[in-house]
């Protein structure tokens, strides 16, 4: 089998490993036990990103509220003041978001390869749920 052009693309289920021992680099599919995980470990990883989102961007979100409301003093006191409504709003959100790609994925489980389309797919199918 010799090599394509540089540049060019080989489809999934033709790429072999740089090494030359026959092995695909890409799998053409995710294994059982990835398809068949639990649907709770996607809304805990879900929990887990939302949690991490709002703790990183809320007190930049307080900053930029203040700086354009003129606020020149006390412009770092209380960054997290309200922080707790606010993740009981996120982690919901972000558990739907995670579930609806992890079941997106799933609708197409017996053939499915990883591309851009089937991950745009279950992707739409996160933000309809989500």
């Amino acid at each position: 089998q010799t090599p394509p052009p540089q540049g060019s693309v080989m489809p999934l289920s033709r790429r072999t490993s740089s090494m030359g021992d026959g092995r695909a680099d890409i799998p053409t599919r995710p294994s059982d036990a990835e398809i068949k995980a639990p649907m709770w470990q996607s809304m805990v990883a879900g929990a887990a990103g939302g949690v991490c989102e709002t703790l990183v961007g809320f007190p930049f979100d307080t900053l930029k509220v203040r700086v354009q409301s003129g606020v020149r003093t006390g412009m770092f006191k209380g960054l997290y003041s309200g922080v707790g409504s606010r993740l009981c709003g996120v982690v919901p959100d972000w558990c739907a978001l995670y579930v609806g790609f992890t079941i997106g994925k799933r609708l197409d489980y017996p053939d499915w390869v990883p591309s851009w389309a089937r991950s745009f797919t279950a992707g739409c199918f996160a933000g309809v749920v989500g």
